[in-house]
């Protein structure tokens, strides 16, 4: 018979948001935290971008064409987070964290930029996710 566990939080032993995941083999572990997104959404609006769904994502900016800056309601510990997206439709070929002196990566937001074949460009629909520590 299965076992059904229904808890409102999720505590550490040694520490309180430290928790770990043994692996299906049972041969490596893994911290829970770790291995959430801290942040994600899906970015519609074709030319004037918005906030269709997410989470930790408590504004957007629009930088320039193809270019949205995603502010998040919870900071990262550092800058060095690591990032996922992709565009909805399939004409555009990638939809990347900008890193130039113009938009720097920063543990408050981060700039994302969607191309169409050579050129920045908006798109319509870009999903994107934030792995790495909060603050």
């Amino acid at each position: 018979m299965a076992s059904i566990l229904k808890v409102d939080e999720l505590q550490g032993i040694t520490s309180a948001g430290d928790i770990t995941v043994t692996s299906e083999g049972g041969a490596a572990t893994q911290s829970l935290q770790q291995g959430l997104a801290k942040v994600w959404a899906f970015i519609g609006g074709d030319g004037t971008p918005s906030i269709t769904g997410s989470f930790n994502v408590a504004s957007l900016t629009d930088e320039d064409t193809g270019v949205v800056r995603a502010n998040f309601t919870n900071s990262m510990n550092d800058a060095n987070f690591s990032n996922l997206g992709t565009p909805r439709e399939s004409d555009y070929i990638a939809c990347i964290q900008e890193l130039s002196a113009t938009h720097l990566r920063a543990t408050s937001s981060m700039v994302l930029k969607t191309h169409s074949t050579s050129a920045s460009s908006d798109s319509d629909g870009r999903n994107y996710a934030v792995l790495g520590d909060l603050a």
